[in-house]
Order: C-alpha cells, then sequence, then structure tokens
C-alpha cells in the first residue's frame, strides 16, 4: 500500500470545472460482500450546502453502483495522474455486478474507517451520503439536455440520481 499525507480540507487548489470533466473520478463504493465496486463519473462538483464541504454526483438508475449507493452511506471519490486514463475507460465501460472489474484493470482496494478506495488514486476524498435525489424530466428545463441525455438510444429513460455527499477526509500523495 501506498502512504497517504491526510491535509486540511482548505489545503487543495483545485479547477473545480474541469477536476470531473477533464480528469474524471472514481466513485468507489462497498459491494456489501467484503469487496468494493468503483465507477468512472465525469459528472460532479464541488462546493458548499448545508454549510458542509460537499461533493455531487450524478449516477444513472441502470447503473450497478447506483445500486450499491443506495444501501450504504460511504463512500470514495478517487483521482488518478492521466499515466491511469486507460484503467479509468475500462471501469467506465464494465460492470461490476458480475466480475471484479478493479481487480481486471490490476488496480488495488484500500480501506480507511471502514470506506474502501484504490490504492493507486492520488487524490483522495473520503465521503457520507447526505442527500439522494432522483433526476426526472419534468426537472429538466433545457429541451436540447433531455433528448441528448435522456431520450436516445440506451440512455432513454436512464435517468440519473443526483447525490450530495460530505467530504469528511481528504488524502493526497
Amino acid at each position: 500500500m501506498h502512504a497517504f499525507q491526510p491535509y486540511p480540507l482548505d489545503f487543495f487548489e483545485t479547477h473545480p470545472f474541469e477536476k470531473f470533466d477533464k480528469q474524471w473520478a472514481e466513485v468507489v463504493v462497498s459491494d456489501g460482500k467484503g469487496g468494493a465496486n468503483a465507477m468512472t463519473v465525469s459528472w460532479g462538483a464541488f462546493g458548499t450546502i448545508w454549510n458542509k464541504p460537499c461533493v455531487t454526483l450524478y449516477v444513472r438508475e441502470s447503473r450497478y453502483t447506483h445500486d450499491l449507493l443506495e444501501n450504504t452511506d460511504k463512500l470514495s471519490i478517487n483521482f488518478f495522474s492521466e499515466d491511469y486514463k486507460q484503467a479509468l475507460k475500462f471501469l467506465g465501460t464494465v460492470s461490476g455486478r458480475n466480475e471484479n472489474k478493479i481487480q481486471e484493470a490490476r488496480l488495488h482496494v484500500g480501506l480507511d474507517d471502514e470506506i474502501p478506495y484504490i490504492d493507486e488514486a492520488n487524490l483522495l476524498f473520503f465521503c457520507r451520503k447526505l442527500s439522494a435525489t432522483p433526476i426526472t424530466a419534468s426537472q429538466i428545463l433545457d429541451e436540447d439536455i433531455l433528448n441528448a441525455q435522456y431520450k436516445t438510444g440506451k440512455k432513454e429513460g436512464d435517468f440519473h440520481t443526483m447525490y450530495i455527499c460530505e467530504v469528511m477526509k481528504a488524502a493526497a500523495r
């Protein structure tokens, strides 16, 4: 295992509009069977809500990770160097429902206060789920977004749930 250095949350200088969109992240959550599942996300944001430092994530209802997030309150958000871009692509396209895709990607799971994370990450946020809000068609006011994201091909009707998670701890190397 690689050593992580804990930092106060105000230590991190990030580019909030690029962190998820350009660098991607892995949401890592317990699979409820003693293992973990990871899913690549590119939709998310950092901010403050309810006077707490938070991260907001969006996960489609069809994803295995969605099922797991509905059954736990703890998760980690993992960011990586560019060296791991292919592994992140793999983790974003293969379901962990029937296979251990973290192991197949040759990555390793660690635990911190019972929260799983991927040991190869270089920036971690350990989180506690505060809210889960299903997104519906009536909530989307931009017809172009509705059509592009929820009315085409395999995406049709596969809406996201918005998760608001408090950042409890951050670590970096």
